[in-house]
């Protein structure tokens, strides 16, 4: 599995640790716009390589970890981006602007607002819940996507994806 993370603080950066510790087999490609930040995740083994732009449409998984007014302005070029198996998490804290953004995108579907939860016992269950969705893809994605909506429909204001 591919994940990328977009935003290497104290968010992407638990992600990365988490799923490197919960995911078999997993690949963590990193980007951060402070070139320090970038350098330190890759020397501390945070993650194991830089995401390029021509990495976007290759990643399983992409997590904005990155302030909500920088999440406004590269959700829709990313949901543009990505191949037509892929999720994009958005870890930031507010949602309602978010998913009203993205509720017209043909993609919608593949985005998951998520709330900001720091625990490690939530990254456990988040990383199941990709694993799972991109195991089994469409086989069950009507499935899934009850699940997923059950779990997180309150945070976009009743917002389906």
């Amino acid at each position: 599995m591919k994940i990328g993370i977009i935003g290497l603080g104290l968010i992407g950066g638990s992600f990365a640790l988490a799923a490197k510790k919960y995911t078999v087999g997993v690949r963590l490609y990193g980007q951060d716009h402070n070139p320090d930040h970038l350098a330190e995740a890759l020397s501390l083994g945070i993650i194991d390589q830089p995401l390029e732009v021509q990495d976007y449409a290759a990643m399983d998984v992409i997590l904005l970890a990155i302030p909500v007014d920088a999440c406004l302005t590269v959700t829709l070029p990313l949901l543009d981006q990505i191949n037509d198996n892929a999720l994009l998490l958005d870890a930031g804290s507010t949602k309602a602007a978010i998913c009203k953004l993205v509720e017209l995108h043909p993609k919608r579907n593949q985005f998951l607002a998520r709330p900001t939860l720091l625990q490690e016992q939530n990254f456990r269950v988040l990383l199941r819940l990709f694993l799972n969705y991109l195991l089994i893809k469409h086989r069950f994605y009507v499935k899934l996507t009850k699940h997923v909506l059950i779990f997180w429909n309150g945070q976009c204001n009743g917002f389906v994806i």
